[in-house]
């Protein structure tokens, strides 16, 4: 959509001083939970998609197993538009999957511009609750697709700032509404500024001993809405890392360093008390 001065100052805010990654997550479950469009950066440098915090996203995507290398591939066609186009948008539609995503989502991402030229992709991930068969009607429309799979590795793109999807969506969801008018930039940053108070406030409660849980004090916030999350795995496949901003887990770290296995420099995932190589898929237990 056509963007505001209001809306290009707020992103390029999330490009300079980028959330925590705990903020962005909590926000993020907040703004599926109540059903609200989810805006968030990407930069685009040196040919890779990167968090406005510096992690290169397709170093911690798990390219291992069914969906992993499945989605791996979808995000390197996304990847690779974004680098090669000047304008344009990309839809990425991922239906259910047993034990992975119980609801259908979709993340829309547009090439959009700072106020200085930098090239930015702007993301929205958008929770559908619908079915397969209603996911595979909706791609339909601008493809040809004759199985819901085919959607996990086939983003939909428009070259040029075509906006039907929405119409499209408008069916299924009222969280078109503020896509229109990028009001869910707005509402996000607000999103953010009260998630940052909470963690003002555990950091506080911490140094004098006190636990406090993130997630408890933004439901009692009514951040925290009635719908279910759609990514209960915590696995970082490439559509998790995508419609999250680089990690599936609210307790994911990012290190950088070599495998002890494959040798190989990554910025390797620690989640669990584990540390995870994205290149060759090993894991060992990890202490600080």
């Amino acid at each position: 959509m056509l963007l505001k001065e209001q809306e290009i100052t707020i992103i390029e805010s999330w490009v300079v001083a980028p959330v925590s990654q705990n903020t962005e997550n909590l926000a993020s479950r907040s703004h599926e939970t109540r059903r609200v469009s989810d805006p968030y950066i990407f930069t685009i440098n040196q040919e890779k998609l990167s968090t406005p915090g510096g992690v290169v996203v397709e170093e911690i995507i798990d390219k291992y197993g069914y969906l992993g290398q499945v989605e791996a591939r979808a995000f390197e066609k996304i990847q690779n538009w974004a680098n090669k186009n000047t304008e344009g948008l990309s839809l990425w539609i991922s239906p259910p999957y047993p034990n992975e995503y119980p609801v259908s989502k979709a993340v829309v991402s547009e090439i959009v511009y700072s106020s200085k030229g930098q090239k930015l992709l702007l993301n929205r991930a958008i929770v559908l609750d619908i079915e397969e068969k209603t996911c595979l009607e909706i791609a339909n429309q601008f493809g040809v697709f004759s199985t819901v799979e085919g959607l996990r590795e086939t983003p939909i793109f428009f070259n040029h700032q075509d906006y039907t999807w929405i119409g499209v969506l408008d069916k299924y969801t009222s969280q078109t509404k503020d896509i229109k008018t990028s009001q869910d930039i707005v509402v996000k940053n607000e999103t953010y500024f009260r998630v940052n108070k909470i963690e003002e406030t555990i950091y506080v409660a911490r140094q004098q001993g006190i636990y406090l849980s993130d997630f408890e004090m933004a439901k009692k916030e009514d951040l925290i809405g009635k719908h279910q999350e759609s990514c209960p795995s915590g696995k970082n496949t490439a559509f998790n890392v995508l419609s999250n901003e680089g990690s599936a887990s609210q307790e994911s770290k990012i290190l950088r360093c070599t495998c002890p296995f494959c040798k190989a420099q990554v910025s390797a995932v620690i989640s669990g008390g584990r540390i995870h190589c994205p290149n060759c898929g090993a894991s060992a237990t990890y202490s600080c």
